[in-house]
């Protein structure tokens, strides 16, 4: 999910940026090192609809969050305009 997140393009990509955060592996439950083939191993035996499900979730937080900035806008500028014009 840390490749996904982060934009990650490869594996090798996605090796340098942990390890660039060595120090937190270990909190996330990675432990000491990381490599290409171990990643490579745990990407074949996952399935993939726990990513997706997770993937879908995630984008329906962001539209909800979007709309609510969005109403929220569309309010202030119509609070605006019915300042501005009596009707």
């Amino acid at each position: 999910m840390f490749g996904q997140l982060s934009n990650r393009e490869s594996l090798r990509d996605l090796i340098v940026a942990m390890e660039a955060h060595a120090g937190k592996l270990y909190h996330l439950g990675i432990g000491k090192s990381v490599t290409r083939s171990n990643l490579s191993k745990a990407n074949e035996q996952r399935d993939y609809r726990i990513f997706e499900e997770f993937a879908f979730y995630i984008r329906e937080l962001g539209i909800r969050n979007a709309m609510k900035q969005l109403n929220r806008q569309l309010e202030k500028v119509a609070d605006s305009f019915g300042s501005i014009i009596d009707i």
